[in-house]
């Protein structure tokens, strides 16, 4: 309510109105309480257990243990509510402040699980993942035993939206090959889907399930993910179907900038609507570029499995060492619109891909040994080279990266120009390289083409033999992506953050806070009579506090 009161001195009344809805504040977090419990401080913890969860507040956690929570407030317009992990630099209020807070990570551990039945939450670990720091770093960890099954993300509400989950790991302690339980990263139920989320600087590694399980959404974003060895449960018992990602119609998905270090069996990035009983449903405009796809298994590591496929877009990959693939349609199902340019495939042992113009497609006929391939017709066709029964379109054998026995995306940059693979400018004639979808800019930033040369693959060469540093390139830590342009906010326009307290607002720029509730806290002054007015500096964002922009490209 609002509680208007006059104050009159020397003959000058002044009209206050005043919100009692409490402003945007920063919370203090830890396993336990301290002090009084109320997070107004680092010497006031507030309990993760018990504290309620306000949109506009930022709750940076404490390094500790976490239990289960269910993030269920209320919506209130696009006001997020932020759940960040304390570093050093970025931690909210100042009193009571121990560094010792700030290292370690906030381990949700022993099988501890978020729920999430409302849109608009942010969960961001701050630190660690993607460039310099795929596999270490990372601020918030969940992991559990293997033979224990878990959803560590649950998204059983429908529809949920404008979910960011960055800098997290999940893993799993023990061999999770001995047991047919699954252990999943995000598993979304709702018929409506999940839409115009942002899942970024995540490590995925040793765990019996899927990383990501999805029925339908659109808008989505995946970039700069670590996905190591998924889907133990499959190895156990062949007839437990896991994969990288699998959807039944997804559409409007940018699936970008990815280190997939193994397919499993039943494949990487997978359409597939069987169990839900409608081949009707379509997956229009899926966006895969500049990741790169280990084999090391034995799946696919693209595939249109059941329903529709429309306006695929495949471009500047890197396929490597892969038995099977790289895409694949399993059946007599409608592909429309395919469109794949600028990817290498080195290393195949055998070969099914899609049936399309502008790409390279073979049929595996018997063992991986007995393979006949047709490559394309032109320099504008995909490289694939060392694939046996005469796949190669190019003389090249050696491995042509810097170390493709490496675990990072970067390892997988061009030692050097090869004449015999030159790339294309799809951007002069193919698709549209604006937005979000770039297809002209690299993982690091890097415009392709920028020395004359577009070049295969998921990174660019630079002309001195080596993939040039962005323009915000290095370690996974705090602040944007590497790399990236101009950042903007999802949903509610840019995040701005008070600079003398760090809570966070949505405010579409313009520096003040927004109020738990969604709705801004009004202090109005009106001097009368003497025309008296007050007027509001602007703070600039600080990096690393508030809701950061996802690179939305």
């Amino acid at each position: 309510m609002d509680v208007r009161q006059i104050l009159c001195s020397a003959g000058v009344c002044v009209v206050l109105l005043i919100s009692t809805r409490s402003l945007a504040a920063n919370v203090s977090v830890g396993p336990v309480a301290t002090g009084a419990g109320d997070g107004s401080d680092w010497s006031n913890i507030a309990p993760w257990s018990s504290v309620p969860l306000v949109r506009g507040n930022v709750y940076f956690l404490q390094s500790g243990t976490y239990g289960s929570k269910v993030l269920d407030t209320a919506v209130a317009g696009s006001t997020y509510v932020s759940i960040k992990k304390a570093t050093a630099s970025a931690h909210g209020a100042e009193a009571g402040w121990l560094d010792s807070y700030g290292t370690g990570t906030a381990d949700f551990g022993g099988g501890a699980s978020l729920t999430i039945t409302t849109s608009y939450w942010d969960i961001d670990g701050v630190t660690g993942g993607g460039p310099g720091s795929w596999q270490s770093g990372h601020g918030i960890t969940f992991n559990n035993a293997a033979g224990n099954a878990i959803d560590w993300i649950s998204i059983p509400a429908d529809p949920v939206s404008n979910l960011n989950l960055r800098h997290c790991s999940f893993t799993q302690t023990g061999d999770p090959t001995q047991n047919a339980t699954f252990a999943n990263v995000v598993n979304q139920v709702g018929s409506s889907g999940l839409n115009d989320s942002v899942f970024e600087y995540l490590y995925v590694n040793n765990i019996s399930g899927l990383p990501f399980f999805f029925r339908f959404g659109s808008g989505d974003v995946f970039q700069y993910n670590y996905i190591g060895t998924v889907c133990g449960a499959s190895s156990f018992d062949v007839n437990q179907h896991c994969e990288v990602m699998v959807h039944w119609g997804m559409s409007d998905v940018q699936f970008r900038y990815n280190y997939v270090e193994h397919t499993p069996s039943s494949g990487g990035l997978v359409k597939n609507d069987a169990v839900h009983g409608d081949p009707g449903h379509v997956s229009d405009r899926f966006r895969i570029y500049g990741n790169v796809f280990e084999g090391r298994q034995d799946g696919i590591p693209i595939v249109c499995n059941d329903g529709q496929c429309a306006n695929w877009t495949i471009i500047n990959n890197t396929f490597h060492d892969i038995v099977g693939g790289p895409f694949s349609n399993g059946g007599a199902y409608a592909i429309t619109n395919l469109v794949a340019y600028n990817n290498i495939v080195f290393n195949a042992w055998g070969m099914i891909a899609f049936f399309a113009p502008y790409s390279w497609y073979s049929r595996l006929n018997g063992s991986p040994n007995n393979t006949s391939c047709q490559t394309g017709a032109d320099a504008s066709q995909n490289v694939c080279t060392n694939c046996v029964s005469g796949c190669d379109t190019v003389t090249e054998t050696l491995d042509p990266f810097v170390s493709s026995a490496g675990h990072a995306l970067e390892d997988f940059r061009l030692a050097g120009p090869i004449t015999e693979w030159p790339g294309m400018d799809v951007c002069a004639s193919i698709v549209t390289c604006d937005g979000q979808s770039r297809y002209d800019i690299d993982a690091f930033g890097n415009r392709r083409g920028a020395d004359g040369t577009w070049d295969r693959g998921a990174l660019e060469l630079c002309s001195d033999a080596t993939s040039c540093a962005g323009p915000d390139a290095g370690a996974g830590g705090e602040g944007a992506s590497p790399g990236a342009p101009d950042a903007a906010a999802t949903g509610g326009g840019a995040s701005t953050v008070d600079a003398a307290d760090g809570a966070a607002s949505n405010d579409s720029g313009c520096g003040c806070h927004a109020a738990a509730g969604g709705h801004a806290g009004r202090l109005a002054l009106l001097a009368l009579g003497l025309g008296l007015g007050r007027r509001t500096r602007r703070r600039p964002a600080v990096a690393g506090r508030g809701i950061e922009a996802p690179q939305r490209w």
